[in-house]
């Protein structure tokens, strides 16, 4: 089952539970070959530029969903290392509208099917 080499999500894990998240990421773990990469790009809090937009975002998301929000990531790195990934990265993209953020990691190659 274990045959990509690279997974991307995009906006997905803000709208996720933590539990939901644990879920996404063990999925993409289990479709990734040892050492294939995981990329997510999403909304993270921490660019004090994007701050009043952010705000708005997350109240519009928290309307529809309470469980809905920026990613943080501490929390997210802690996550990826619980379902087995490593050599775990993360940047802001400093670009307008200052939002959004990149996570690059890797499936660890003692994690194999």
């Amino acid at each position: 089952r274990a045959s990509f080499d690279m997974v991307l999500m995009a906006e997905l894990l803000s709208l996720e539970p933590a539990d939901g998240q644990r879920q996404l990421l063990q999925r993409a773990s289990e479709t990734l070959k040892p050492g294939g990469e995981l990329v997510l790009v999403d909304l993270f809090a921490g660019q004090p530029e994007g701050d009043l937009a952010l705000s708005i975002l997350s109240l519009e998301m928290g309307l529809a969903s309470s469980q809905a929000g920026p990613c943080d990531p501490l929390q997210l790195q802690q996550l990826l290392a619980e379902v087995g990934f490593e050599k775990i990265t993360f940047a802001h993209l400093e670009a307008p509208p200052h939002l959004y953020g990149t996570m690059v990691c890797s499936r660890s190659m003692e994690n194999s099917d």
